[in-house]
């Protein structure tokens, strides 16, 4: 499994980034606009890992939406 998330934010992305560095499993790739992140995951271990992170308020995958 390798999928991204949309993190929520409490605390600034770059403080953010520097926290994630040291979860097993989690790359950083970007901040957003919305003052949170996007991040790439490669295990159900990990996304548990990143919720625990100090100043995840929410997380979410970022899915493609399908259009018809």
């Amino acid at each position: 499994m390798r999928s991204a998330y949309i993190v929520g934010l409490s605390v600034p992305a770059e403080d953010f980034r520097s926290l994630v560095a040291g979860v097993e499993g989690v790359s950083y790739l970007r901040e957003l606009p919305s003052g949170g992140a996007v991040v790439l995951v490669e295990s159900e271990r990990a996304v548990r890992s990143l919720a625990g992170v100090p100043g995840v308020t929410s997380l979410r995958e970022d899915r493609p939406e399908q259009r018809m």
